[in-house]
């Protein structure tokens, strides 16, 4: 079992995931300092009981054999069980206490391998030197390189090499079993600890590193564990699973947040009222379509929450069958109240324009209105088949294949991790969550424009209300910006029949104007500019987009069109009221927008070079923090 906290699961309470990070040095450190101390503790456990079983054994040795090796069959066991018994418990009870006082002290270690090399020379003793005896040393010294410290190798080996060398010049027969001996034998013996050494500071070396590239590895799967937890906190859609009679098992952030639960509850313990996300009605329905089909998409309910608010619930899920449970839901919930009022919006928008028409008696007016409007309807339209089909083809439900998968493995998670299939789920989720931050985007872009299109018909509508008095928030804007806008909503028009346009656009100061009104204004130019350039018939069709500083108070949109021109006597009056050159218009737009561009202190004027010349209608916007003449 890995030595680091273990991950909670995503059972019975809300996902909660540290923020996302990189591996860190510092953290590798900590893990490192953890596997070493683990190392430690079980390495000390090891010789407290080896400690006590070698004291045990040097009694024995002492008070049985260790006598007729030193003084033949009538020897008595005097000094040797004393010597035994003392030796045994200076080498044993210190270590011991030590271990248990200061566990991870560098101290401890190089007591308990003093303590330890001490009975392998008290055994050499007691054996009256006998060979067999010296391969206690090498076993002592392969057990202290359990501890993976290099470091207590040298201080036992130094404590060996002066035994043999005092033992050797005053006590030969104790250290080497003979009368007499010579330094060249403590050489010997000595070469052979330095190898064993060598070998085993070796072995210390090669197993701190991989202790390090394992900690190294912990690290990145902590990071990769908490990224993909992270990803499915921050999902922007509800994940749950629920039973039948409406008890919560599971849900998310986001779930919580749409149904208007606290964070801080457990949802294992909370009960929803009348049968929970759903309705008693609507529960019977869902779950009657679950059993049937086994998967259910795009059922939509109504949830009142506990502060009374009713929202709108999209509900897609699957059946999960648990042997040992009953059947329960699990799937994903999306809160789409907002859509819904967009949708009554847009109806209202529509129903006032009929209604205003009707009041006012101006059939032409509201066929001005409605051609605005229409322009933006064609680009909703188009946006929300766009944003549906990209949810039909979203990767949400593979998600749920990988909760399923961490459910079933949640008891064995560091051994999943570490089998061929759970070490190939961190770059599927990594591409998992690249292809989900991709659909959000693109999906918040989508709903940003919407957002952009229903203010502009809102404008629209209290324009004509209104009449000529017009009004709106004045912003500083980039003419860039509003130019592109102009062409979101043309662009397909403009493909259809297809129309070469063309962009020229200098670098010039933000400008001071209402966003909706120019959008109106260039909506209104480039679709004129389209239907003179499709009028004249010719081959090679262009529009030119052009941004220009006029003088250093303005700045200048034009947009330029090579198709029919305008005669000298009609451009004079193309401005009015209810003059029109087309066989079906009604003289409104230009008019509306020559009186909103002057409303935000700009013009709006128009050249031709005459009929087949082409038209330049230009709009003037006064600079950002400039004061206008």
């Amino acid at each position: 079992m890995s030595i680091l906290a273990q991950t909670p699961l995503l059972a019975g309470e809300a996902v909660a995931a540290s923020p996302r990070r990189a591996a860190s040095p510092p953290r590798v450190a900590e893990l490192f300092r953890q596997y070493e101390e683990a190392v430690w503790m079980r390495t000390h456990q090891f010789f407290s009981w080896l400690l006590i079983a070698q004291w045990a054994f040097c009694l024995f040795i002492a008070g049985v054999w260790s006598p007729r090796s030193w003084e033949g069959e009538h020897a008595t066991p005097h000094p040797h069980l004393l010597a035994a018994a003392l030796f045994g418990a200076l080498f044993t009870l210190p270590a011991i206490f030590l271990i248990q006082r200061l566990p991870t002290h560098w101290l401890t270690r190089q007591v308990v391998a003093v303590a330890q090399i001490g009975f392998s020379l008290l055994l050499i003793d007691l054996a009256n030197g006998r060979i067999e005896s010296h391969f206690h040393i090498f076993g002592s010294l392969a057990f202290l390189a359990l501890y993976r410290d290099w470091r207590v190798l040298p201080t036992v080996t130094l404590v060996v090499v002066v035994h043999h060398l005092l033992g050797g010049l005053y006590f030969p027969l104790a250290a080497f079993g003979v009368p007499f001996t010579t330094v060249w034998r403590t050489i010997e013996h000595t070469g052979w600890i330095g190898f064993e050494d060598a070998v085993l500071i070796w072995a210390c070396l090669v197993s701190r590193r991989e202790m390090a590239e394992i900690c190294r590895r912990e690290d990145e799967n902590e990071c990769l564990l908490s990224r993909h937890l992270q990803l499915i906190a921050d999902l922007p859609i509800g994940l749950f699973e629920i039973t039948w009679e409406g008890r919560v098992r599971l849900a998310n952030p986001r779930l919580r947040t749409i149904l208007g639960l606290p964070m801080e509850s457990s949802v294992a313990e909370f009960s929803l009222p009348a049968g929970g996300i759903l309705s008693t009605a609507d529960r019977k329905q869902f779950w009657d379509r679950l059993q049937s089909e086994k998967e259910v998409r795009g059922f939509e309910t109504s949830y009142t929450r506990p502060d009374g608010q009713v929202v709108t619930l999209l509900i897609n899920a699957h059946l999960k069958i648990n042997p040992r449970a009953a059947p329960s839901a699990e799937g994903t919930v999306e809160d789409v109240t907002e859509n819904k009022r967009a949708r009554r919006e847009l109806e209202s928008v529509h129903q006032q324009l009929v209604v205003a028409s009707r009041q006012a008696g101006m059939a032409d007016v509201a066929t001005g209105v409605l051609h605005n409007v229409g322009n933006v309807l064609t680009s909703v339209n188009l946006i929300v088949h766009d944003v549906q089909d990209r949810l039909r083809s979203s990767r949400i439900s593979h998600l749920r294949g990988v909760v399923a998968m961490l459910q079933l493995e949640k008891n064995r998670l560091p051994v999943y991790f570490g089998s061929e299939s759970g070490q190939a789920l961190p770059g599927f989720l990594q591409r998992l969550d690249q292809q989900l931050d991709t659909e959000n985007k693109k999906l918040r872009a989508d709903v940003e424009t919407l957002v952009g299109h229903f203010g502009h018909i809102r404008e629209i509508i209290v324009m004509q209300q209104n009449s000529a008095r017009l009004f709106g928030v004045t912003e500083t804007l980039a003419a860039s910006e509003l130019v592109q806008d102009a062409v979101t909503v043309n662009i397909d028009s403009l493909r259809r029949h297809e129309v070469d346009l063309r962009r020229l656009m200098d670098e010039v100061p933000p400008v001071r104007a209402d966003r909706h009104k120019v959008l109106q204004i260039l909506v209104n130019l480039i679709k004129n500019a389209k239907d003179s350039v499709v009028a004249s018939r010719a081959a090679g069709r262009q529009i030119c987009l052009r941004i220009a500083l006029q003088d250093e108070k303005t700045v200048a949109i034009a947009v330029e069109d090579n198709g029919a021109g305008i005669a000298p006597e009609v451009v004079g009056k193309i401005f009015q009221h209810g003059f029109t050159t087309k066989k079906d218009g009604h003289g409104f737009g230009l008019h509306s927008s020559v009186l909103a561009a002057r409303e935000m202190s700009g013009d709006l004027t128009a050249t031709s070079t005459g009929p087949a010349g082409g038209a330049r209608f230009t709009l003037t916007l006064p600079i950002a923090g400039v004061q206008p003449l």
